[in-house]
């Protein structure tokens, strides 16, 4: 049996985990997060990516969906050959959700739906220029700290045994501007989520939202805010729905669902992770 490491001890990797158990032998996890090296998930250790130098394997099987462009750069550095990183899962993943967006858009286009677009939870931006290119006339609100996740939102997780991660996100928002196609209809929100959104004083509609929050309290609000606002037949995508290692965001819809007296149209999209949200 082959002898593989999985790049990412979160909850993408550990449905990484669930899928190939049976067909390799798993030498553990491989995380950039210091907070994760040493501990245990399932009796599967997580290391250091040095470790990849100090002992042999087969393969390493990417299980992150976060900058996964870059972590293979990170492995071809460390001298790993590319026939020895497997992409094939995330890239499945990431493809589903850009080819959804790309179909999504034009239905939106032949029904003329009206309206703005936005994400919430933007990272490096990866995803934000693929809704700044399918939505090419549209404005762009793109909602993030740029500083990691708020400290209150990651205590309330941990009080209510949530979460275990406690990891910052260091981003840049030129970096992210600087992937977009038309940066003129891109506004950059830096701050603290609703806040930023409701300082914006918006009074449009939109047709398409990706929230990726990853916390209860961030993706609740990101529902409370942009649902109502959603006009017929407009989309919430919501990533880490399926995620076993973010059991808050399911929480969140449903709670939301409870609070609204509302049952929400939701639609699993194929990348094993997001479901849509429809407005009818």
């Amino acid at each position: 049996m082959k002898k593989i490491f999985i790049f990412g001890a979160g909850g993408t990797g550990q449905r990484v985990e669930e899928l190939i158990k049976n067909k390799y032998e798993i030498i553990g996890y491989v995380d950039n997060d210091p907070t994760k090296w040493g501990i245990q998930i399932k009796e599967i250790k997580v290391y250091k990516p040095s470790v990849l130098t100090e002992i042999e394997f087969d393969y390493i099987v990417l299980g992150t969906l976060m900058g996964y462009e870059e972590i293979q750069e990170q492995l071809i550095d460390l001298n790993i050959p590319a026939s020895k990183i497997k992409a094939d899962y995330v890239e499945l993943s990431v493809n589903s959700r850009i080819l959804f967006l790309k179909r999504f858009s034009q239905i939106a286009y032949q029904e003329q739906m009206p309206g703005a677009v936005a994400e919430a939870g933007v990272f490096r931006g990866e995803f934000a220029k693929e809704i700044n290119y399918y939505f090419s006339d549209r404005s762009l609100y793109l909602f993030d700290t740029f500083d990691g996740f708020n400290q209150d939102d990651i205590k309330y997780e941990q009080e209510a045994s949530l979460v275990t991660a406690n990891y910052m996100k260091n981003l840049s928002e030129k970096t992210v501007l600087d992937k977009m196609s038309d940066k003129e209809r891109v506004t950059i929100c830096k701050g603290y989520f609703p806040e930023t959104a409701i300082a914006l004083n918006l009074d449009i509609p939109f047709c398409f939202v990706n929230l990726d929050m990853d916390l209860y309290k961030p993706t609740y609000e990101g529902l409370a805010y942009f649902y109502p606002r959603m006009c017929t037949g407009g989309c919430i995508l919501i990533h880490d729905y399926f995620s076993g290692a973010y059991p808050n965001v399911k929480r969140a819809i449903k709670d939301y669902e409870q609070q609204e007296k509302i049952l929400l149209a939701k639609l699993p999209i194929g990348d094993d992770i997001s479901i849509a949200i429809i407005k009818i």
